[in-house]
């Protein structure tokens, strides 16, 4: 009976300690993904994914789980700030962070530049089990890339990139700032952006002035200002005004307090003899986007007629950018 006794103290000694050690976790990530952006729209883009932990171990023990993010396929600068995303050898900055802040960079232990991490801290309850845990990854795309051309951004995190350290703690401090020990695990996710192709177009008055008499010719300009993405052909028309104008060169001016109506036109040259209308490919102003925004000059004629009774005559004129 002796040895019977000593044989099940030890049998039990052994299944507390396997239980003591077994510590297991899963892991997802979404990635961040920025879906649709215009890069010459010269804003910054936000995304978000989430990293989600599911573990189970000792019963009321604590597991620390650390998310290590490197600096991907897209690479970094040396400082860590930027990441880039990558279009064949054509980058895009962004980071990676862990406050909708923007300002702390998730990094990782085995990246020299950035090695702070804030993890997780799972409670397993009394039968070693605990609700899966996550946290938000933000992702930024910083502004002022309107010349890079559009299409598909990729940087792809894996190995050691997209490395989970977890082990049991004693605290509930979530610092990564060295290794936690313990496992490890890869969870591979990506980030990406579709970089699409985009215009935008600002214009201002074409204005006159006040005129005492239409006898002589009298000339205007304004300017029209489009920006476009790196890469895209567009085409800039002007439709023949709200006022009954019959074509680019005979648009009117009207005021609803006189049937009376004072004919103009607009140019796209100095010279006033190329009409800038609507129909591509024959008068509009064509153009290559850079990002940036590029000027054209609309230049007003209004030729020779009868001055009309003294009011103040206006126009509509709707501009349009084909890309």
């Amino acid at each position: 009976m002796p040895i019977v006794r000593i044989l099940a103290a030890f049998c039990f000694l052994l299944l507390q300690s396997a239980a003591a050690s077994a510590q297991s976790c899963t892991f997802s990530n979404t990635g961040v993904n920025f879906g649709s952006i215009s890069l010459a729209a010269n804003v910054a883009y936000t995304a978000s994914g989430t990293i989600t932990a599911s573990c189970s171990g000792t019963r009321n023990r604590r597991i620390l789980v650390c998310p290590n993010f490197g600096a991907g396929s897209g690479g970094s600068a040396g400082s860590g700030n930027p990441r880039y995303m990558l279009q064949g050898a054509t980058r895009l900055n962004y980071n990676l962070y862990e406050a909708s802040n923007y300002t702390n960079i998730w990094g990782s232990n085995l990246w020299a530049p950035r090695p702070n991490v804030t993890g997780l801290v799972i409670n397993l309850n009394n039968a070693g089990t605990a609700s899966p845990v996550a946290k938000t990854i933000y992702g930024r795309i910083t502004a002022g890339q309107g010349a890079q051309p559009p299409g598909t951004y990729l940087s792809t995190f894996a190995g050691n990139d997209a490395l989970v350290q977890y082990a049991y703690t004693n605290s509930n401090s979530t610092s990564c700032n060295s290794s936690p020990g313990g496992l490890t695990q890869s969870v591979p996710f990506t980030v990406i952006a579709n970089a699409v192709s985009s215009c935008s177009v600002t214009t201002s008055a074409l204005d006159f002035g006040t005129q005492t008499s239409l006898a002589s010719g009298t000339a205007a300009t304004n300017s029209v200002s489009v920006t476009c993405t790196a890469g895209t052909q567009f085409e800039v028309g002007m439709n023949n005004g709200s006022s009954g104008g019959t074509d680019p060169a005979a648009r009117l001016m009207t005021n609803a307090g006189t049937p009376q109506a004072i004919t103009y036109g607009i140019y796209r040259d100095p010279a006033r003899t190329s009409p800038w209308g609507n129909i591509a490919g024959s008068n509009t102003q064509t153009g290559t986007g850079t990002g940036a925004a590029q000027a054209y000059t609309g230049y007003g004629y209004i030729p020779p007629q009868l001055t009309p009774t003294p009011l103040v005559y206006t126009d509509t004129v709707v501009v349009t950018v084909t890309y």
